[in-house]
């Protein structure tokens, strides 16, 4: 908090006052003068922002303030903005772990700077703390493409070495192994292969991960994955492997986030992820079989189809 303050105050401009709240322990306000009054920013606890917005209100009434009023409230993941109907008036909501979410553009202005800093301080290693199965699929990714780097004594691994553990041959699913719907999306063909896959695992499963949490983001990996396999196997002849498909799922997820109007999903996202989502199919059409496209389609609709009803579950329970 005192971090916080002292940003207000010795970077924007702010001045600090005490006021009669309703919450004791945040019995103050920052100011500073505007066009047509003050842009006043208070500080809420979650539960108890309304009694704070009446408090300042009172206050307000008895020094004839004229003002803008910034709510700052301190709460849990998944709390979401609520609709006072108020004039002149929005919402910051601040997590524990500092983040932020903002109502309108005066709000994300005034605090931004902030939000920034905060940010560049995340290490990779905290980075991928807060993704903990994100990581953990990277990893496990990593491993095997060590392991079978290691058989094939190459970095570009050996056909028969896939095979063996688990690359999507249509014959032998036809034989009964299905399980190698699940265990081609853990093996990749060589050194950038790999190296690509994991990169877009790493800046979008995060996201989804930290959206969505760690269930919902492993039904939506997991099924993509098969997904993406089953119709590679219906359509594509062709010896296949690649994480590729599960991470056309979470794009795929993406999309329905930003549809659906999520507030941690940026709307202008959307046209970038069909951007991506296109010019790789594009290119993959193009290429000659070097890209499972049918697999990456899969795993594109089964991220659509699993993330819908797991988005609008979890908002019926918040509304129980």
């Amino acid at each position: 908090m005192n971090d916080l303050l002292d940003n207000f105050i010795d970077t924007k401009g702010f001045n600090l006052e005490s006021y009669d709240s309703y919450l004791k322990d945040l019995d103050f306000y920052l100011y500073k003068e505007i066009k047509n009054g003050y842009l006043v920013v208070i500080f809420s606890k979650e539960g108890e922002e309304l009694s704070q917005i009446e408090s300042f209100k009172n206050h307000s009434l008895k020094n004839n303030i004229n003002f803008y009023l910034i709510n700052i409230i301190m709460a849990n993941q998944g709390y979401r903005f609520n609709d006072y109907g108020l004039n002149n008036y929005s919402e910051i909501i601040l997590f524990e772990n500092g983040e932020a979410l903002f109502q309108d553009e005066i709000g994300e202005n005034i605090f931004a700077d902030k939000v920034k800093k905060k940010a560049k301080k995340l290490s990779l290693k905290e980075r991928l703390k807060t993704m903990p199965i994100t990581s953990s699929i990277i990893v496990i990714n990593i491993l095997i493409y060590l392991l079978t780097a290691f058989f094939s004594r190459s970095f570009n691994i050996d056909i028969w070495i896939l095979i063996f553990f688990g690359a999507k041959v249509n014959e032998l699913i036809s034989q009964g192994q299905v399980y190698r719907l699940i265990t081609s999306a853990f093996l990749h063909g060589n050194l950038i292969h790999v190296f690509f896959n994991m990169y877009a695992l790493f800046n979008i499963g995060g996201l989804i991960e930290k959206v969505l949490g760690k269930k919902s983001f492993l039904i939506i990996y997991f099924f993509s994955a098969f997904t993406s396999s089953f119709l590679s196997y219906s359509f594509n002849p062709s010896v296949s492997v690649g994480a590729s498909g599960a991470i056309f799922g979470l794009l795929g997820a993406l999309v329905v986030l930003s549809l659906l109007g999520n507030e941690n999903i940026n709307k202008g996202l959307l046209y970038n992820i069909l951007m991506i989502i296109g010019i790789n199919l594009v290119i993959g059409f193009a290429g000659r079989n070097i890209i499972d496209n049918f697999g990456h389609i899969g795993g594109l609709i089964g991220g659509l189809l699993s993330t819908w009803p797991l988005v609008r579950l979890a908002k019926r329970k918040k509304n129980l």
